[in-house]
């Protein structure tokens, strides 16, 4: 089946014949997910929702930002978080990339629920009445099923991750 949308791996010829004025990025984090899940969990998580996003609009989906605002798990090993102010500094660069480019829409799909600083961004730049609009869609808030305390590297987190990438996940998964 053909993709509708444009990506990465498209030329800069597609992107021209795509006339979409929709960009979809997926912004996530690299973290620490338990023993079981990988780093890149929220990145992953983040880049299925954006792309099916992109698929509906017939959109451009960008690179997922695989890095966000983790200040929560800060020392552990290989967790990398983003100073909330320089991760509000690369969405407003991006925004005008594609502004400057004549994209009038951008869906940001927030990945992970430290990413805060996301929400105020996306108001700062829509209140600049500018000719690109963002709209922030947290990928969490879309979930049919779980507990309120589901919310870490728990059963919702791995059967997503089961779900899409099933090789993934370690063995010692919580068994609930």
């Amino acid at each position: 089946m053909a993709k509708n949308y444009v990506d990465g791996s498209d030329t800069f010829e597609a992107w021209r014949q795509n006339r979409s004025a929709i960009a979809v990025w997926a912004i996530g984090t690299f973290e620490q997910h338990g023993y079981h899940l990988p780093l890149m969990t929220d990145a992953l998580l983040g880049e299925h929702l954006a792309r099916r996003v992109a698929e509906h609009f017939q959109a451009a989906l960008l690179p997922t930002l695989p890095f966000g605002t983790s200040l929560e798990h800060k020392g552990f090993r290989g967790s990398m978080t983003l100073p909330p102010k320089i991760l509000m500094g690369i969405v407003k660069q991006v925004a005008s990339e594609l502004e400057a480019q004549r994209f009038r829409f951008l869906f940001i799909v927030n990945g992970h629920g430290g990413n805060f600083i996301l929400g105020p961004t996306v108001r700062e730049i829509n209140r600049a009445d500018r000719k690109i609009k963002v709209l922030l869609v947290n990928g969490w808030e879309h979930r049919r099923t779980g507990s309120p305390g589901d919310i870490h590297s728990g059963k919702i987190e791995t059967s997503m991750v089961l779900a899409l990438r099933p090789d993934l996940v370690g063995q010692d998964r919580p068994r609930h």
